[in-house]
C-alpha cells in the first residue's frame, strides 16, 4: 500500500475521475484532504435535524452527540481505502470523533456522515463550510 498524495488527487481531478466532489484545491493536505459540514447535521441528544443553511450553526453543548454530514461527495476508486481523522482544533475544544476516527471503504461513492461527541467543557457551534475531518487516502 502507498499513501495518495495530493499530486495523486490533483492528477486525479484533470483526468475526471474525482475522488472529492466538488474538487477544492484548497481542501488538500499534505497527506489527504479535508472534509467540511454539509447540508444537514443531526443532533442526537436533542433527537432533531437541523438544515444548516446561510448563518446557520447547531450547538453542539458539553455532553451532546451528533452527526455532521459532510458537503463533499467522495467517489473512492476501487483500489483506495481513507483513514478518517478528527481536526485537531476541534478535538482541542473537546469535540471528539467515537472510536478516533473511522474508515473510507473502497468504493464508496457518496457523502460521509461523521459523528462528534463533545467532551469538553464548553459549547462548540459548528457551520456550514466548517473543516470537520481529514480523510488520508491508500492505494493497494
Amino acid at each position: 500500500m502507498e499513501i495518495v498524495t495530493p499530486e495523486r488527487f490533483r492528477a486525479n481531478k484533470n483526468n475526471e475521475q474525482r475522488v472529492e466532489q466538488p474538487f477544492k484545491e484548497v481542501n488538500l493536505t499534505p497527506f489527504g484532504i479535508d472534509l467540511t459540514a454539509g447540508e444537514y447535521c443531526v443532533h442526537l441528544t436533542k433527537d432533531l435535524v437541523i438544515k444548516l443553511v446561510s448563518e446557520a450553526e447547531v450547538e453542539v453543548r458539553p455532553g451532546d452527540s451528533v452527526i455532521v454530514e459532510t458537503e463533499e461527495r467522495l467517489d473512492v476508486p476501487p483500489d483506495w481505502v481513507g483513514l478518517i481523522f478528527p481536526k485537531r482544533k476541534l478535538t482541542e475544544d473537546g469535540l471528539f470523533q467515537p472510536g478516533g476516527g473511522g474508515k473510507v471503504d473502497p468504493g464508496w461513492n457518496n457523502r460521509l456522515k461523521v459523528a462528534f461527541k463533545n467532551e469538553g467543557y464548553k459549547t462548540i457551534k459548528l457551520k456550514r463550510g466548517t473543516r470537520i475531518c481529514c480523510v488520508a487516502f491508500w492505494q493497494f
